[in-house]
């Protein structure tokens, strides 16, 4: 069927009763075709240079891939065909472990979250990262998920939108024929609002058991309840985001490193800056590097956030005392024993880098830098007197 196509026309246009599957072509555009079964609507090109074989080449998927992007991918291969260019069709040797490293690349300067993709991608690589991308099922990639879901369901269902994500990318790329997560259900089931709080007796217990983990691990745990910090900004900290100003040690997150791209600035008590001196000497041990907490082999590279999740899994299986949590938890446990420590609300929500609703926040622009320091000062003398610590010993060690 022939038609000048239009996006509404695309999203409404429906297969008949018993028809499988229809294809349009596109009178606007040479050589573009859309094929649309039950499921999916998928563009294609196809063409052929005189004289030579046709060639049909798979463009994307609609929506992802729009009616103009499509018809400029097809314009371009028009032209490639035209003028004796070869398109190259991968015949599916690539490794997802090549993929992964093809797919974290591209997302480096286009998007926040590629440090968190690459943590995420690391499990999956761990275990079929040598699978060619041809002889790679859904059956493959369920089974990995399924064992991350057995511990850790929220992070097997994030590890399986990265995976689709990444696949799409191949299909657009023309590395794989079609994305073999599209339409799979979650595998670590719904999810439910995050409320988890770990109490005084479990926080206690934390404290003691991170002596048996990894140091720059311990550390990093430490700092998240001392700062109320997200974990990937923990785990990515630089030794250049930490300065001292007239009022103390603050640490600089740019908004590059902050989830809604605002710059950050969080006060350090002492009990947070001991953590983070003593993760820098080991760092030192170890050759030194740009990181703060750095991975026990390689300080050119920071503790992968997955690992933070590692060790509290390893914990909660070993300490009964501890029922099951995750690093984020610990945020949101900081962020509790300082207002039971005293913090108002509103210097909580300061700390925590929530962005106020409304558009007053656009023209405030005082950072509450005062009201922050009196936030992570109360919630460390809170910590210390739960965990037992000595402050002076916190107090000295910062001083390093």
């Amino acid at each position: 069927m022939q038609a000048a196509l239009t996006e509404a026309f695309i999203k409404s246009f429906a297969l008949e009763a018993g028809q499988d599957r229809a294809e349009l072509s596109d009178t606007r555009c040479i050589g573009l075709r859309l094929r649309i079964s039950a499921t999916t609507k998928t563009w294609f090109y196809f063409g052929a240079a005189k004289g030579s074989k046709p060639v049909r080449v798979k463009l994307g998927r609609w929506p992802d891939l729009g009616l103009v992007a499509a018809r400029l991918a097809a314009n371009d291969m028009r032209a490639k065909v035209s003028g004796g260019g070869v398109i190259k069709r991968d015949d599916g040797s690539l490794t997802v472990a090549q993929l992964a490293e093809r797919y974290v690349a591209y997302l480096k300067p286009r998007r926040k979250s590629a440090a968190a993709q690459d943590g995420l991608l690391k499990r999956i690589v761990a275990d079929l990262g040598e699978r060619q991308l041809r002889h790679l099922e859904r059956r493959d990639v369920f089974a990995t998920l399924d064992t991350i879901a057995a511990t850790a369901p929220v992070s097997a269902n994030r590890t399986q939108a990265t995976l689709r994500a990444m696949f799409a990318y191949a299909v657009e790329e023309s590395l794989m024929s079609e994305n073999i997560l599209d339409g799979a259900k979650r595998r670590g089931g719904a999810e439910k609002a995050k409320d988890r709080v770990l109490d005084d007796a479990e926080v206690k217990a934390l404290w003691a058991a991170l002596d048996d983990v990894s140091p720059s691990v311990r550390l990093a745990l430490r700092t998240i309840l001392l700062t109320c910090a997200r974990p990937g900004e923990v785990a990515g900290m630089r030794r250049d985001e930490i300065h001292k100003k007239d009022t103390g040690f603050v640490w600089l997150l740019s908004g590059d490193r902050t989830k809604n791209g605002r710059e950050h600035v969080i006060p350090l008590s002492a009990d947070a800056l001991a953590c983070i001196r003593e993760a820098e000497a080991i760092a030192d041990k170890v050759g030194g590097g740009d990181y703060v907490f750095c991975s026990r082999y390689e300080a050119a590279e920071s503790i992968a956030r997955h690992s933070l999740s590692q060790a509290v899994r390893r914990i909660v299986s070993n300490v009964e005392a501890v029922k099951p949590f995750t690093p984020h938890d610990l945020r949101r446990t900081g962020a509790t024993l300082a207002r039971e420590a005293g913090a108002e609300r509103s210097w909580i929500v300061a700390l925590l880098n929530h962005t106020p609703p409304g558009v007053t926040s656009v023209y405030d622009r005082y950072d509450m830098l005062k009201e922050k320091a009196s936030a992570v000062e109360l919630l460390a003398a809170r910590v210390r007197r739960v965990v037992g610590a000595n402050a002076d010993a916190e107090s000295a060690a910062a001083e390093v």
